[in-house]
């Protein structure tokens, strides 16, 4: 019986040293490498838009709706769109769900006055579902083609 045990514990201490030991750190870096940061695996969301949808179908659902939710040409008053000019809106959702107005660009000038009344038109929103990168809520930037018809 004492020479069953005495195996035993040897091979549970030569047992041990095959496993390879990684401190947190190491893991780390390892998952950092793995990680593609110019994605996310969740784009934002609306209350409408279901949850647990995969990363196609919350790309389709944001994209559909956020032209609507913007309501952009009932807020804009009606001098402000007499421009056959197209405009590139670049917006980003925070982490808490905030809809930012960062910029307007346009191929002829910058127009200042529609740069603030969008601003006030964004500012008035509610706030939407942040976009997820492992289950983390990021901050996602994105840009709209927009044209006054």
């Amino acid at each position: 019986m004492k020479s069953i045990l005495a195996v035993l514990f040897i091979f549970l201490i030569l047992g041990c040293q095959k496993f390879e030991k990684q401190n947190a750190q190491q893991i780390l870096e390892n998952e950092k490498q793995h990680i593609n940061w110019d994605e996310v695996d969740i784009y934002p969301g609306f209350e409408f838009c279901e949850e647990g949808l995969s990363k196609e179908k919350s790309f389709l659902c944001f994209t559909e709706n956020i032209g609507a939710y913007l309501n952009l040409d009932q807020c804009l008053p009606t001098q402000l769109k007499n421009t056959n000019d197209c405009f590139q809106l670049h917006l980003s959702v925070s982490k808490s769900g905030e809809i930012i107005f960062d910029s307007l660009a346009s191929s002829t000038k910058n127009n200042l006055k529609l740069s603030q009344k969008i601003d006030s038109c964004i500012t008035e929103l509610k706030p939407i579902y942040p976009a997820q990168k492992r289950s983390v809520p990021v901050k996602l930037s994105f840009e709209i083609p927009l044209q006054f018809k």
